[in-house]
């Protein structure tokens, strides 16, 4: 419960079904996740869900981190391409799909697309900012396109923390080309 992790890249693919907590690097974060980056090449990493109409519950997915209950992401640079293809409640954000302190983070050239959800919170650095700890501070987002049907931001689907010195360009839209 009190680890940290540092120094880590991932590469490749992750393709789940039915899945509730999934990141890039922790999928249900207690701990903190320091200088970490998620790729190392313009290819970058893929995080595939697929959930049907059985699912259970809540889903959170990020590019480095699922659900982060405590502890703290900083100094990251994601460049994951997330897909979520239908669930009943859904966070979905480039580092966290909830995000209780992020810091110095960035997401560079990720794409964001989620579909038939009925409760979405989708955004380029989170899907939420929670109230607890620190929020999202110094943050940066260059990312393609973040595609979703319901709430979405180029920072944070829903900032109930606070949201200080971050910067986006970033293109939201409702409707996906693909």
């Amino acid at each position: 419960r009190n680890g940290s992790m540092k120094d880590c890249t991932v590469l490749g693919e992750i393709n789940l079904t039915n899945a509730t907590h999934v990141g890039g690097l922790v999928g249900y974060m207690f701990s903190s996740v320091h200088d970490s980056t998620n790729v190392k090449n313009t290819d970058g990493l893929t995080i595939t869900v697929e959930n049907g109409e059985d699912a259970a519950g809540t889903i959170y997915v990020g590019g480095i981190v699922g659900l982060q209950e405590n502890g703290e992401v900083s100094g990251i640079v994601s460049k994951a391409n997330i897909t979520v293809n239908g669930a009943k409640n859904a966070y979905v954000g480039g580092i966290a799909g909830n995000g209780a302190s992020i810091g110095s983070c960035k997401v560079e050239n990720g794409k964001i697309t989620v579909n038939n959800m009925s409760d979405l919170y989708a955004g380029g650095i989170a899907g939420t900012a929670k109230e607890i700890v620190d929020g999202i501070v110094d943050c940066g987002i260059k990312a393609d396109n973040i595609f979703a049907e319901l709430s979405v931001g180029g920072i944070a689907g829903i900032a109930t923390g606070s949201v200080n010195g971050t910067y986006d360009r970033v293109s939201n839209s409702t409707e996906n080309p693909d």
